[in-house]
């Protein structure tokens, strides 16, 4: 930085220019834009939410690590339909935050006479219990149901 200044100072005296605290310009110039630059990050960051969309979760078993992708727990939920005839799964996305997994589930509810509270607690305990005892995945802490469409 002072090599910069030095060089600017001879220009400036050569074209017989004055200009004081240019120096203390730059160096609040320079720590005004990486202000910025950090509030801006941040808010990015907040926005994105804590949850992040992740491809897979990584077991680790007694003779070494196994990876289950996030398609295969989506086919397994899938095949959770025929004992809950009254829902439509649509979508199934894996998000992760730290060391934790949450299973988002985009579904439609086919009837409308239905009690959807009910089968909303039943289901998401049958896909934790399901998920556990095919893949012995215990890190997915919550099972969040989205209602698309009511048909």
């Amino acid at each position: 930085m002072s090599v910069f200044t030095g060089y600017f100072n001879v220009l400036c005296n050569e074209l017989g220019l004055n200009l004081p605290g240019f120096e203390k310009g730059i160096i609040y110039g320079a720590v005004g834009i990486i202000v910025i630059f950090i509030i801006v990050k941040l808010i990015i960051r907040g926005c994105r939410g804590k949850y992040k969309k992740s491809s897979g979760i990584e077991t680790f078993g007694e003779r070494g690590q196994f990876f289950v992708s996030s398609q295969a727990i989506s086919d397994l939920i899938k095949t959770l339909e025929p004992e809950f005839q009254c829902l439509i799964i649509v979508k199934t996305v894996l998000l992760k935050h730290r060391s934790r997994y949450n299973l988002r589930i985009v579904a439609n509810l086919n009837g409308s006479n239905i009690s959807f509270y009910n089968i909303v607690k039943l289901f998401q305990e049958r896909v934790l219990a399901s998920v556990s005892n095919s893949f012995g995945i215990e890190s997915i802490t919550s099972v969040d149901l989205i209602l698309k469409h009511v048909k």
